[in-house]
C-alpha cells in the first residue's frame, strides 16, 4: 500500500517526481530499484504524517465532542 500511495503521489507532484527520475537514471542498471525503494519511502513518509496529522487532531479535540 505504501508503494502504490507513494507512486501515486509522486506522480502527482512534479518536483519529487522529477527527483526520484534523475536519482534513478544516475543508478544507471538498478534505476528500477531506486525508483521502486524511493516510492516506497515517499509513501511510508507520506502515511506518517498523516498519522501524525490525524493524532493531532485527536488531541485538540474537546473531550466531550465523541459524537
Amino acid at each position: 500500500m505504501f508503494l502504490v500511495g507513494g507512486t501515486i503521489l509522486a506522480h502527482g507532484i512534479p518536483a519529487v517526481e522529477h527527483l526520484i527520475a534523475g536519482a534513478a537514471a544516475g543508478a544507471g542498471a538498478v534505476g528500477g530499484l531506486v525508483t521502486l525503494l524511493l516510492e516506497a519511502a515517499f509513501g511510508i513518509a507520506a502515511g506518517g504524517l498523516a498519522v501524525a496529522i490525524l493524532m493531532l487532531g485527536q488531541r485538540l479535540r474537546p473531550k466531550g465532542a465523541e459524537g
